[in-house]
């Protein structure tokens, strides 16, 4: 057996496919429970130079598995020969798939109030991307033991950054309102980007592509966003999206605001 098709079955060997609440989604939720306590003890303790280096091994270790995991879809052995027929549908470019491009605006940009509404953006949308995906995992498990590691990974990290950026805004004093309207132009840029590239996809493939699943040709099918989808014309959808997770980061932002605070006081 030639070491690439060893390569290929070790990557993709098969697993039980984990349940909701099951031995393997508690235990990620254990991991990730004790890494947010480390995580807000870090961004107390590192300075911004630690703090780049931090975020960008994140975003490195995220962007590399991502790789990995489109390699693994795209790629099958057919009759002893690799076959590659890239799956549109997993394009890395969805709601949880936002800390790819939010990252490096909180890590290399001078403007401290870039990095702010990043940090921001982080610790409010992407953090209830990701509690969401643990809380209601749904149907991200499948039978695939890497794909299943990714996909833990993966969202464990957004809630990871989360609380490592809302204790960094804590700690700088940075929890502001401005800064949480910055995290919103953010999500709505993101959002028309999505949405511009759905209305171009048919250019360029005739397979499913449904990116932050707003595409006006396929149905959303998020929970509650499925319904409103379904309810209301597609440009009364696109609001209530917006300001539907818009809301949602902002309920996450208050609570934030609220620890703020407490610490206030406290000092």
């Amino acid at each position: 057996m030639g070491f690439w098709v060893w390569l290929y079955h070790v990557l993709n060997v098969q697993m039980e496919t984990p349940t909701s609440y099951g031995w393997f989604h508690l235990l990620w939720i254990g991991l990730i429970v004790c890494g947010s306590a480390l995580m807000g003890v870090a961004a107390v303790k590192l300075r911004q130079k630690g703090e780049k280096r931090l975020l960008f091994g994140v975003w490195i270790w995220m962007v590399l598995f991502e790789a990995l995991k489109q390699v693994l879809f795209s790629v099958s052995l057919k009759d002893g020969a690799f076959v590659w027929d890239y799956q549109w549908y997993a394009f890395p470019f969805q709601f949880c798939s936002s800390p790819f491009f939010i990252l490096p605006l909180a890590i290399f940009p001078k403007r401290e109030r870039l990095r702010a509404s990043a940090l921001c953006f982080l610790a409010t949308y992407s953090f209830f991307a990701g509690l969401a995906v643990f809380a209601y995992p749904n149907d991200v498990f499948v039978s695939e033991l890497v794909i299943d590691l990714q996909t833990m990974t993966h969202h464990g990290a957004q809630v990871l950054l989360g609380f490592y950026a809302a204790a960094r805004l804590i700690h700088n004093g940075q929890v502001r309102l401005k800064n949480y309207f910055g995290a919103v132009c953010l999500f709505a840029a993101l959002v028309a980007v999505a949405d511009v590239m759905n209305l171009l996809a048919p250019l360029v493939t005739d397979e499913t592509f449904n990116m932050f699943f707003i595409s006006p040709f396929y149905p959303c099918t998020l929970v509650i966003l499925d319904r409103v989808y379904a309810a209301l014309p597609y440009g009364l959808f696109l609001i209530v999206y917006l300001c539907g997770f818009s809301f949602a980061a902002f309920l996450v932002y208050e609570l934030i605001a609220f620890a703020a605070r407490l610490r206030k006081k406290k000092v």
